[in-house]
């Protein structure tokens, strides 16, 4: 949902219930597309809010439990709260979203209304940032000197010349093939170094 995805340690809005519950009740009241964005961004912002107060310190319980299962050596344990700490650590989802869409959008929609309209603003404008954070965390993580040049090349081909995705992805192969073809045939153009003997021995060698 709107392009947020989680790059290291940044954890985007709930995009599972944003999409399910923005969908699923715009479609229950005829709305259109916008109307879908418009409450899958704050229902997924506040489920990530109550998932990260209220479902990780559950989670965060069954792994050390899980800790001393690994200590007595029950296996069967172990896997039994492992799966349990997936669902608990997402419990407020799981009861929020069919209570929403039990309710329906009108109920949803009065709830939402109780949030003040600077904290609905702030969210939205967070939301939109979302992708762009979300990509310059990412570029942070891969980009040197190396790369930058590809990047830049392959940004001003989309900006201003209008190629598709797919036909930056075929240039940048046609690249990566050229350069390494005439990487490896420079390679067998160059003289091999001579080496020493290690049976004659070097000047300094003194036997």
């Amino acid at each position: 949902m709107v392009g947020a995805i989680s790059v290291g340690a940044y954890n985007p809005p709930d995009t599972i219930s944003g999409t399910i519950l923005g969908v699923s009740l715009a479609m229950q009241a005829g709305a259109d597309a916008s109307a879908a964005l418009t409450l899958g961004i704050p229902i997924a912002t506040i489920v990530l809010a109550l998932d990260t107060a209220l479902g990780q310190p559950v989670m965060l319980l069954l792994v050390h439990r899980i800790d001393k299962n690994v200590e007595d050596g029950d296996t069967k344990a172990i896997t039994r709260n492992m799966l349990i700490a997936g669902y608990a650590q997402s419990w407020c989802g799981l009861l929020i979203i069919p209570l929403a869409f039990f309710f329906g959008a009108d109920a949803v929609a009065s709830l939402l209304n109780i949030i003040p309209d600077f904290v609905q603003t702030g969210m939205d404008v967070a939301a939109a940032f979302l992708p762009a954070l979300g990509f310059a965390m990412l570029a942070q993580m891969i980009m040197n000197k190396t790369v930058a040049p590809f990047f830049f090349a392959g940004f001003f081909l989309v900006a201003y010349f209008g190629i598709s995705t797919t036909g930056v992805a075929i240039f940048a192969a046609i690249i990566v093939v050229a350069m390494t073809v005439l990487g490896e045939k420079k390679k067998a153009e160059q003289p091999a170094v001579a080496t020493e003997d290690p049976a004659i021995g070097s000047g300094f060698d003194e036997f």
